[in-house]
């Protein structure tokens, strides 16, 4: 008897240290299951914020309307350009665009735009648009008998904040309004001038320019000045240099000094010698470190 009592005394604490155990490891898992419920969700924290600031740090920070071209006897084309600051070190794939087109005050119509992608930096984006003016309905002999209409485009870019790239948890969306004017004169319309973008690539001794391109049939040629002082006044003393192929529409300014803040315009002729000046930029060289 004493011998049985003994195995069974055994075969107890033995059976109780295995529970110990047991639950030792079951209390271990617990551990390792609450850290790696903390990681992931420490994860998605970062993530969501990452996004989030990605999304929210990105700007408009040009925007026109850079042509409108007609399409026929009172449809036309409009050409918006938008320059994006992107402060970020990956491309963004934003949602599209929203619009909502009005000429003299009136409403015209609306539309959206499809996704497009952003690179880091500044980029440069342009939107075609298309608008008719008889869908003024009895506002249209009212603006047909101006000499002067004006065109306003506003809405939204819709800025998207994804979670792990994939699921869109939320939408910003940075407002824009713009507004160009346009003449009809015997059933032609006179096209503005092109229009010089935001320069995104500057050295410290040089500037690459980049513009849209000429929307009438009669080009001539495109000059590219520049100066020091802002709203200068063109001259042959501020020629940087002249390109004579109309799909040709980027242009790099050298030998300039360091650190200075330059401005430039394009002005383009057409074969009848008629001209036209474009919009004023600027862009500070940079620094150039001794050697």
């Amino acid at each position: 008897m004493p011998a049985k009592e003994n195995r069974n005394k055994e075969e107890n604490e033995g059976t109780l240290k295995k529970l110990k155990k047991d639950v030792k490891r079951i209390k271990r898992l617990r551990y390792l299951k609450m850290l790696l419920s903390l990681l992931i969700v420490s994860g998605v924290a970062i993530d969501l914020g990452y996004t989030y600031a990605v999304a929210k740090d990105v700007q408009i920070v040009d925007k026109k309307i850079s042509s409108i071209t007609p399409e026929g006897e009172l449809r036309f084309r409009a050409t918006l350009t938008f320059t994006f600051d992107n402060p970020r070190d990956r491309e963004l794939d934003l949602e599209g665009l929203t619009y909502r087109i009005y000429v003299e005050g009136s409403y015209l119509g609306e539309g959206e735009k499809g996704a497009f992608t952003i690179s880091p930096g500044l980029s440069n984006h342009t939107f075609d648009i298309h608008f008719d003016l008889r869908d003024l309905g009895a506002a249209l002999d009212s603006a047909l008998g101006k000499e002067v209409l004006h065109l306003r485009v506003k809405g939204h870019v819709k800025v998207p904040a994804r979670f792990f790239g994939l699921y869109t948890w939320r939408v910003l969306e940075l407002p824009y309004d713009v507004t160009e004017t346009f003449t009809i004169k015997g059933g032609s319309v006179v096209v503005p001038p092109v229009t010089l973008y935001v320069p995104v690539e500057v050295t410290y001794s040089s500037v690459t320019l980049d513009w849209s391109r000429y929307a009438g049939e009669d080009f001539s040629r495109y000059e590219v000045h520049y100066s020091t002082q802002p709203n200068f006044q063109i001259s042959s003393n501020t020629l940087a240099g002249v390109v004579e192929e109309i799909d040709t529409t980027t242009y790099t300014v050298e030998n300039l000094r360091s650190r200075t803040t330059y401005y430039f315009k394009i002005r383009v002729y057409s074969i009848q010698g008629l001209q036209a000046d474009s919009n004023e930029v600027s862009a500070t060289t940079l620094f150039l470190p001794f050697p």
